[in-house]
């Protein structure tokens, strides 16, 4: 499966991630489980450490850290891992609503949501992972479009596809043309699409199509569909998170 992302090392580094030892603690037992493969129990005593603030009066002090942001993105990754979705992504959505600014956080709740088919959430989740990327990685703009689209967000899927293609003109790539021109499609906008379709046919003549197999990416080719006037062809919506095994803070130190 695609692997899970984590912060750097919370011990280490510039960033600092502010663990009472208790969670420390705790989320330390969870890793050693975790790297048994035990990722349902990791996830049930990270639960149950978490139990122990449910008296905790709100806004009182947590000085034990059972309302971490880490904790419920762990057990995310747990749960994840483990194929428990639901859990997994009730997880990952009080990750972000405790810290919003949590990037790797938005990237595996896109990644739950692709599994759950739920697009156009997988969607809105890629969009603030972009947004909260520091190097603003034009290709998580792109399977944001791509989520948009395969939910049936037209509208949403236009206005991403033309937001990629403006704050990064110097990087454009056939497959971002290909992505405008069926959203200009799904949009009933097929003047608009026509050029492009046209540009793209041109510069992949010989090829397969401009997204398919021919240039190595996972979405079909929207100019095809578009020659076709084809207005109901989606792209099937994928998860760029690079397979990797489940990565988790190094608590040892």
């Amino acid at each position: 499966m695609a692997g899970l992302l984590f912060p750097p090392n919370p011990c280490h580094g510039t960033q600092s991630y502010d663990i009472p030892p208790p969670a420390r603690l705790v989320i330390y037992k969870a890793q050693k489980m975790m790297e048994q493969g035990r990722f349902t129990e990791a996830a049930g005593i990270l639960e149950q450490f978490q139990g122990k603030c449910k008296s905790l009066t709100p806004g009182r002090h947590d000085s034990k850290g059972c309302r971490h942001y880490l904790l419920d993105f762990i057990m995310g990754n747990c749960y994840l891992t483990a194929g428990n979705l639901p859990a997994a992504k009730a997880h990952y959505l009080a990750t972000m609503a405790t810290n919003p600014g949590f990037h790797p956080g938005w990237m595996n709740l896109a990644k739950c949501c692709l599994d759950m088919k739920a697009y156009a959430e997988a969607g809105d989740a890629f969009l603030k992972a972009y947004e909260t990327s520091l190097k603003r990685d034009p290709e998580i703009l792109y399977d944001c479009g791509a989520c948009f689209l395969t939910a049936g967000d037209n509208q949403k899927a236009l206005d991403v596809f033309l937001r990629l293609l403006k704050s990064h003109p110097a990087d454009i790539k056939l497959e971002w043309k290909g992505g405008l021109a069926q959203a200009y499609l799904a949009c009933d906008q097929p003047r608009k699409a026509l050029p492009i379709a046209e540009e793209l046919s041109e510069k992949t003549e010989g090829k397969k199509n401009c997204c398919g197999s021919g240039h190595g990416s996972k979405y079909p080719g929207p100019s095809d569909s578009v020659l076709r006037g084809d207005r109901k062809g989606k792209f099937r919506a994928r998860s760029r998170i690079p397979d990797s095994t489940v990565l988790y803070p190094d608590l040892s130190a």
